[in-house]
């Protein structure tokens, strides 16, 4: 067939669209448009299509494969114009002016025979060309085939478990498109696709890397697309998710129904559900939609603000499925602050190790510090400890306070994220019981301090705001029934003083709250033996600091 080249040049545009997988919804709906209204149209699409199949079929060298879209059209024009070419081809004549003797005919049937055979050896080329052509297609559309290139890399993972050894991924091995799927029974996978964009797909799950998506056949998955990678697009058993730039998570059930929740930035989805209301639109930020496969209907539901992993980290061990509040009790118990740290946790105030211990082992006895700041080089986000008197280093950037009193340097326990061993008295506040694994608080005898580092939490939970620092403060309830027992708690950041409160005293609860500014690195809590104690008490020879027991319940970092 002749085809009308300029005529359907917006053919040619919207399938380079296509393969490159930068076509929108609008180019699509054109496409459609066009085949649905021109028969020739359609003829046209499948030859583009075949023939660049075949050709990237046979090419290895991507520099070279670039060039098919471009060649496609010339490849289709080419063989279709030879093939109509010799259909209708003139016969040749030969003037009768050049017959006048008998030597000249017989030239001249010589030369006719010789033009009449090459005619028909070109004549039966081109016939073959067009068999096998047609050949191609046929095959082309019964057996299409198929290539493998890697288009994403598995850069971490925490406990994967995946259910076939001979499909297992390490970390740094190239993921091929058109593979079998991959089956993950348990644990996290972190896999970045070369144009930036990154996922985290959570076992059980099962999956196909595509060139520029995925399908998730069941599973979830949370995906962070950059600029590079629009268009982005996850495929479900009912439904696509096109990425517009943004953060989003998706689920699929084995019952074949899925989720879409946006967290940040704009989706497009389009339901495989012909008679849904809405069956394609744009979901934005704090959105999200279930779509039902048995009921063929899509819902709108809460989006689910700490259901996929956001990011991960398998040398720090931080699993973030976007929650609100890091616990810094949690912390300091070796945990990343949702949840993983262990309880009756102290860090050593003149060593800066930190050791877990049975809670009868935990027990108060007189301490004095050194003076110096201790690195807690083995406790994340910790960066320090000390015990506060005049001129201490309270940071490892140097910073030094000169503001604590000259206290007496003694100290009862080291930091601990627990209890202490203290029959019948436990540590209360407001009658709540803290340090245990429901109610989680820090135990900071006076005169303690610690530093946490704020710039490694940023480091790995990438785009957290980290705004303010919250916790309820006050002396335990169950201090040793000492009336003359109290504190000073000290707040810093990068240094500077941001809260200071004198005197409290047992029986009064201080509610904390203190605004972190943008690029603050170091985040420090102190508490400090309070005023003077009754002389009377103190010639009975107990120590002055030895009711101090300052608890910070729920102490935590909100984010943004």
């Amino acid at each position: 067939m002749s085809y009308n080249y300029e005529k359907y040049r917006k053919i040619r545009v919207l399938v380079c669209e296509l393969n490159e997988g930068l076509a929108s919804p609008e180019g699509m709906a054109e496409l459609n448009s066009i085949l649905a209204n021109d028969p020739e149209a359609v003829e046209y699409y499948v030859d583009i299509i075949d023939l660049q199949t075949y050709v990237r079929s046979i090419l290895s060298d991507s520099a070279i494969e670039s060039t098919v879209d471009v060649a496609s059209d010339d490849m289709v024009e080419l063989m279709l114009s030879l093939v109509e070419n010799e259909n209708n081809a003139c016969p040749i004549e030969f003037p009768e002016s050049i017959i006048d003797n008998d030597e000249q005919v017989v030239k001249a049937k010589k030369e006719v025979q010789k033009i009449r055979k090459f005619y028909r050896v070109y004549s039966t080329i081109v016939s073959i060309a067009a068999v096998l052509m047609v050949m191609f297609i046929v095959y082309a559309n019964l057996f299409p085939p198929q290539y493998t290139v890697p288009v994403a890399t598995l850069v971490d993972h925490i406990d994967a478990q995946w259910n076939n050894t001979s499909d297992k991924l390490n970390v740094n091995d190239r993921i091929l498109i058109n593979q079998p799927s991959y089956i993950l029974d348990g644990g996290i996978v972190k896999i970045s696709y070369d144009d930036g964009v990154e996922l985290i797909i959570e076992g059980p799950a099962e999956f196909t890397i595509e060139k520029k998506g995925i399908s998730l056949i069941s599973g979830s998955l949370f995906s962070h697309v950059p600029r590079s990678g629009i268009g982005f697009t996850v495929n479900t058993a009912n439904a696509r998710f096109i990425d517009l730039g943004t953060d989003f998570g998706v689920y699929a059930g084995s019952n074949e129904s899925s989720e879409l929740h946006v967290l940040k930035g704009e989706v497009q989805y389009c339901s495989c559900f012909p008679d849904a209301k809405n069956s394609s639109k744009t979901i934005k930020e704090n959105n999200a939609r279930r779509f039902i496969a048995q009921a063929n209907n899509i819902e709108v539901i809460p989006v689910a603000v700490d259901y996929f992993v956001c990011q991960m980290d398998s040398q720090s061990g931080v699993v973030w499925r976007g929650q609100k509040e890091m616990d810094l009790a949690d912390i300091v118990g070796g945990g990343n602050g949702f949840g993983t740290g262990q309880l009756n946790a102290t860090i050593g105030t003149t060593d800066g190790v930190m050791s877990v211990k049975r809670r009868q082992d935990i027990k108060l006895s007189e301490k004095k510090g050194d003076g110096k700041y201790h690195l807690a080089s083995k406790v994340r986000y910790v960066d320090g400890v000390f015990v506060p008197d005049i001129s201490t280093q309270i940071s490892s950037d140097g910073y030094v306070c000169n503001d604590f009193p000259d206290t007496s340097g003694l100290y009862s326990c080291d930091l601990l994220f627990g209890s202490v061993y203290w029959p019948a008295r436990p540590l209360v506040l407001d009658g709540i019981e803290y340090g245990t694994d429901r109610n989680h608080s820090l135990f900071m005898h006076a005169n303690l301090g610690v530093t946490f580092d704020l710039d490694e939490i940023r480091s790995d939970l990438k785009g957290v705001n980290i705004r303010e620092f919250r916790a309820r403060a006050g002396i335990s309830e169950s201090a040793n029934g000492l009336d003359w027992a109290n504190v000073d708690i000290w707040i810093f950041l990068d240094g500077e003083l941001g809260y200071k409160k004198q005197e409290i005293k047992r029986g009064q609860i201080e509610d904390i709250f203190v605004v972190i500014p943008d690029h603050t690195r170091f985040l420090t809590i102190a508490v400090t033996e309070g005023g003077e104690h009754d002389p009377a008490v103190l010639t009975k020879k107990v120590s002055k600091v030895s009711s101090d027991w300052c608890v910070f319940a729920n102490p935590v970092l909100s984010f943004e």
